[in-house]
């Protein structure tokens, strides 16, 4: 078997936990994606959606740039 390295998992999150990691209400979370300036979720299921983690950790780091 071939070994792998560098090999990234981008870990789906869903809204509980990304209102825990950043801080903002659901309802601000989905104001942003919509205005652009937040990740846009992906769609899971039929009425289900997560947050790819390196696309939000990234936003986090820019934003602290930002200040």
């Amino acid at each position: 078997m071939e070994k792998m390295e560098n090999v990234v998992t981008d870990r789906l999150i869903r809204r509980k936990e990304l209102v825990k990691m950043v801080g903002y209400s659901a309802s601000s979370i989905w104001r942003r994606c919509k205005d652009g300036s937040f990740p846009l979720a992906v769609r899971i299921g039929p009425s289900a959606v997560a947050w790819r983690l390196s696309e939000v950790e990234e936003w986090m780091n820019s934003r602290q740039t930002v200040r």
